[in-house]
């Protein structure tokens, strides 16, 4: 599943209470957009999935199949009565030809009150639209709504469907939940439909493209023409890197397709297309996608770089599928990798203002991760949600937020890791929230670390060292960021890999909405000395060395400064949200160094990452200390590491 960063430039300019204004067609009315992300989303299950009570020959028809549901939602500065509708095409009708539009089900951020359900058969030359049912809805709620058609619609081959419900819009409302993150091949032409008078156009259809996703709409169709056998794939995740000669995690989505649901059938799990693992009915299938989680162990003499990890259907009830095996395979490619380095710290990137009610309750769940961990970078970025006005806004800190921040205020990244698992990342963004109620502290840290751990199955592939020097006189400071990569660095982490290099400060007293007047704010951007989304790595061999100087602003205090390095990879308007991770990363205060990279690259076969550090006579340290230091490993493994 691809999920990138939609239109960034465009959408994200703020989000949650900072609302960004979109045109319609003609610029009359525009359209709003806000995320749904609440505080406390264990205490939200209102907004989570519900299952749609469906028959034994019942199927979701859609743009996806899944009962997820988008996290962003759609308003109208205008009031008035209107329509969200989906079209669709024969890419959705595929074998539901055939069959009865059932039911329909619309998700919803925010009580609409009454609506009606329409059903429009489109002819494909002349555009014309029929109506073919429709059903009122005495009363909504928050995330799906399902509705029972009184009169079925057959679903006939040339023509497409237009599925739609009527909303009242109010300013200020954002009921119209829209899809782009959970639908797999991203939006699409004709998801995004609505009806009534935006302006100049007067009253009639508008069709929004693929800016703002799909509406989620789906039909649930009775029948089709359907193969009696068959089994779909999909959504296929794992790890992006493993050694050879150890497990590799995996998960991907399977249902049945066909109209008998298979006894049994064997699932093969494939490095390029050869078999290393195989499951028997590893699951028992429905008409509906289930996970399927499984591990393969990835062959001792597997060599070095890109392969593809994928499962395949090789059997439905003892024979090999002939027809529509196109979705009988999903994977991923995956590298082997025969070194790497230490872990040396873990970035946490935050999203906060003075004006945000709920940044506080971030602080707390913060500093017990913190504590759990002893390893961890904090940076906090200041922008404008839900108002201009904090006096801590950076313009480096504010690109970063724009780009990024897609679940509001307050949340964080954790080395920009794109965490797959639904139980950890509800809302599947990038950033999670961080707005925890004190009863849901521990709760919450022990989650997020359970985040980090998770990116840490991203191994290290190039260490970081940090030399500073200040001239109190002057205010200059001088900044040295260098180190060493393993030999196949570019061909992991990529040619167009990326060093930030931040400056941040502690100590710093202002106002706080939700907190105290004379709130101390730690962490705080101040700039980066890079570029914001990192600048090229000044690599010479598998060495690297990039400097920069800066003449510190008269407000800031030395004294109460670090500075933050990491590697990344490159951040653009089109990254996935997969493929944003940080390497490595490292802090000192200014006017010192840390030598904390390792002499020489980790070449045994262990995947663990640091879990205790001791200096050489036993006593327990948080950090690295000059000397030699003793490193405890997940998987076991002691590493003695030098820092000079």
């Amino acid at each position: 599943m691809r999920k990138t960063f939609f239109t960034l430039i465009a959408l994200l300019l703020s989000l949650t209470t900072v609302n960004a204004q979109m045109l319609t067609p003609d610029g009359s009315i525009t359209v709003t957009r806000q995320h749904t992300a609440v505080i406390n989303k264990h205490m939200a299950p209102a907004m989570g999935p519900n299952r749609i009570a469906m028959d034994a020959d019942e199927r979701i028809m859609g743009y996806y199949d899944s009962d997820e549901m988008g996290t962003n939602a759609l308003g109208l500065n205008g009031s008035g009565q209107f329509k969200a509708g989906v079209e669709f095409t024969k890419a959705q009708i595929g074998h539901f030809v055939g069959g009865q539009i059932t039911k329909v089900r619309f998700a919803l951020g925010e009580l609409i009150g009454a609506s009606k359900v329409s059903v429009y058969k489109v002819a494909l030359e002349s555009g014309e639209m029929t109506l073919m049912s429709e059903e009122a809805v005495a009363s909504t709620q928050k995330g799906w709504n399902d509705v029972t058609l009184t009169t079925p619609v057959a679903v006939e081959d040339g023509v497409d469907y237009l599925i739609c419900y009527d909303f009242t819009s109010v300013p200020g409302k954002y009921p119209l939940v829209v899809d782009q993150d959970v639908n797999p091949g991203g939006a699409v032409d004709g998801g995004c439909l609505m009806y009534g008078n935006l302006g100049e156009g007067g009253e009639g259809w508008y069709n929004f493209g693929t800016q703002y996703g799909n509406f989620c709409i789906q039909a649930v169709v009775k029948g089709g023409s359907f193969p009696d056998e068959d089994i779909t794939i999909s959504s296929f995740t794992s790890s992006k890197f493993v050694q050879a000669g150890q497990n590799i995690a995996y998960s991907y989505r399977i249902k049945n397709n066909g109209n008998n649901i298979p006894s049994a059938y064997t699932i093969d799990v494939m490095l390029d297309n050869n078999v290393i693992a195989t499951a028997e009915t590893p699951v028992a299938l429905t008409n509906s996608p289930q996970t399927v989680n499984g591990n393969a162990t990835i062959p001792a003499d597997a060599a070095s770089g890109k392969h593809t990890l994928a499962v395949k259907v090789t059997k439905i009830n003892g024979q090999a599928p002939t027809e529509y095996t196109e979705d009988d395979i999903a994977g991923m490619d995956v590298s082997v990798y025969a070194e790497s380095m230490l872990r040396q710290k873990n970035l946490v990137e935050q999203f906060t203002s003075t004006k945000c009610t709920y940044c506080p309750l971030a602080d707390p769940v913060l500093q017990k991760l913190s504590d759990m961990r002893g390893d961890i970078i904090i940076v906090a970025h200041h922008n404008k949600i839900p108002a201009a006005g904090d006096p801590m806004i950076c313009d480096d800190a504010l690109a970063i937020s724009d780009m990024f921040n897609m679940s509001g205020n307050p949340s964080g990244m954790f080395n920009r890791y794109y965490e797959p698992s639904m139980e950890l990342n509800a809302d599947q963004t990038l950033t999670l929230g961080l707005g925890y109620n004190s009863q849901y502290v521990d709760l919450a840290a022990e989650m997020l670390n359970q985040v980090v751990e998770n990116s840490n199955s991203v191994p290290a592939f190039a260490n970081i060292n940090i030399k500073t020097e200040y001239n109190e006189s002057t205010r200059e400071l001088s900044v040295e960021v260098y180190g060493s990569g393993v030999s196949e660095f570019k061909d992991y982490v990529g040619e167009d890999a990326a060093l930030s290099v931040f400056l941040t400060e502690d100590g710093i007293q202002a106002a706080q909405t939700g907190g105290s007047r004379d709130e101390i704010h730690d962490n705080v951007m101040r700039k980066a000395l890079s570029d914001a989304f990192g600048s090229a790595i000044n690599w010479d061999g598998n060495t690297y060395s990039n400097k920069y100087t800066i003449t510190l602003d008269s407000s800031w205090k030395p004294e109460n400064m670090h500075v933050v390095a990491f590697i990344n990879r490159p951040v653009t308007d089109n990254s996935a949200m997969s493929d944003v991770w940080i390497n490595n990363a490292e802090t000192c205060k200014l006017g010192e160094s840390i030598t904390a990279g390792i002499e020489a690259p980790i070449t045994d076969k262990g995947t663990g990452v640091e879990v205790e550090r001791y200096t050489v006579d036993g006593r327990k340290i948080s950090k690295p200390v000059k000397g030699l230091n003793i490193v405890k490993m997940s998987d076991g493994r002691t590493i003695k590491v030098i820092v000079k």
